[in-house]
């Protein structure tokens, strides 16, 4: 646990040194970093889990790479990127990782071990296409950007989601 919270400290402290040393305004910005907690699951959700979501926006491979970690979370399902305002619900824009029903394979690179939680996977066309919530990634970027999206990790105990993050 202690390598997971040192590891969180240097990605954050890495975010905020490339968004706030950026001289492009907000709409133009490609890293994003959102706190994952169940107070942000609506209705909130009762847990000790907790987490953080990095990503990074390429808008000429029209991608967005993902880095997800968690803590104090076990039976990690799936986690998708949602279509939202902040303290509401949306449809799912895409996929981040496909369900597991019985919590998923630590042996894959995905999934809970002791707790702690890892995930890293680059979102495409096919990740978005399935939703129809969006044409392309281009605008899923777009609506990233505005604020508009947020992350949802989905647990066996807590299939509609137990940690969430508004990505700003």
């Amino acid at each position: 646990m202690k390598r997971l919270l040192a590891l969180l400290t240097v990605v954050a402290m890495l975010a905020v040194f490339v968004v706030a040393s950026s001289n492009a305004g907000a709409t133009d910005r490609s890293v994003f970093l959102t706190r994952l907690s169940g107070m942000q699951e609506v209705p909130v959700v009762d847990t000790d889990a907790g987490g953080f979501a990095l990503f990074s926006v390429n808008d000429e491979a029209e991608t967005i790479r993902y880095t997800i970690w968690g803590d104090d979370i076990f039976g990690v399902t799936e986690a998708h990127l949602h279509v939202g305002d902040f303290g509401m619900n949306g449809g799912v824009a895409a996929f981040l990782f496909n369900f597991n029903g019985d919590g998923v394979d630590p042996g894959n690179g995905i999934g809970t071990v002791s707790g702690e939680f890892y995930a890293s996977g680059t979102v495409t066309y096919g990740d978005v296409a399935k939703f129809g919530a969006f044409a392309d990634v281009g605008e899923l970027i777009d609506a990233v950007r505005s604020g508009d999206i947020y992350v949802n990790v989905h647990t066996v105990d807590n299939p509609g989601g137990e940690i969430r993050g508004q990505i700003f």
